[in-house]
């Protein structure tokens, strides 16, 4: 799969922030529900899922666990939550495929998933 290209509008300053990813899959919804703990709430499981999916432009991840607490102390929540609707939803922002692409290409799809 390419990289798809996301902004996100800073609450306030009017500027945008911009992360690269690739669809959200449903392990890696699961895994990031699991990091964030059994009491965790819809910010702390948006968190975990936009370590686990932001990137920069060529592929390498944006965020690791260690940046968890400084995204608490300065990532607005409103960004948060229109970052959290366009990887869960797949849509919003400027979706601009990159030229990127991911290792795992669906491009010789098994015939399992084929129509």
């Amino acid at each position: 799969m390419s990289l798809t290209k996301r902004s996100v509008r800073i609450p306030g300053s009017g500027g945008t922030w911009s992360y690269w990813m690739t669809p959200l899959t449903i392990d890696q919804r699961k895994a990031a529900e699991r990091a964030a703990g059994p009491k965790a709430n819809e910010q702390d499981t948006g968190l975990q899922i936009l370590i686990a999916k932001a990137m920069n432009k060529d592929g390498t991840p944006m965020f690791t666990v260690a940046d968890l607490p400084e995204l608490k102390r300065e990532l607005p929540a409103a960004m948060l939550t229109d970052a959290m609707v366009q990887i869960i939803n797949g849509e919003g922002g400027e979706d601009e495929d990159d030229e990127a692409v991911d290792p795992k290409s669906s491009s010789a799809s098994s015939p399992k998933t084929k129509s």
